[in-house]
């Protein structure tokens, strides 16, 4: 009768050590090791010239189309300071937002003046 207790006192104290060790494997893999910065919109505003100067915002992805009014407007520097990476084609300039693209996307469109 006491083996049995002990057998089940051993068993209980296993399942929970396998239990306890599955749960910290997968909390590991779920932290994201992300050093990606998060994007100041304020900044990416007034890199664009100004919120007068957006007319349109579209949301591809994790790109955002940016419509301007006057694409000379745009201060480069503060742009490559703000760690993305952004291209010009006419008056449209597309950034690539790795992540929050969603946050970024309804900052811009509401903070839009054109």
């Amino acid at each position: 009768m006491i083996e049995h207790i002990i057998i089940g006192i051993i068993i209980g104290i296993v399942v929970l050590l396998i239990v306890f060790l599955v749960v910290m494997m997968v909390k590991r893999h779920k932290t994201p090791k992300n050093n990606t910065p998060i994007i100041d919109c304020g900044q990416l505003i007034a890199a664009l010239g100004t919120n007068a100067n957006i007319i349109d915002v579209t949301n591809e992805q994790k790109r955002i189309k940016i419509k301007l009014k006057d694409p000379s407007l745009i201060d480069q520097e503060a742009i490559k300071n703000i760690v993305i990476s952004a291209f010009l084609v006419g008056n449209e300039l597309k950034i690539l937002v790795k992540e929050n693209v969603d946050a970024v996307y309804q900052t811009l469109l509401l903070n839009k003046g054109g």
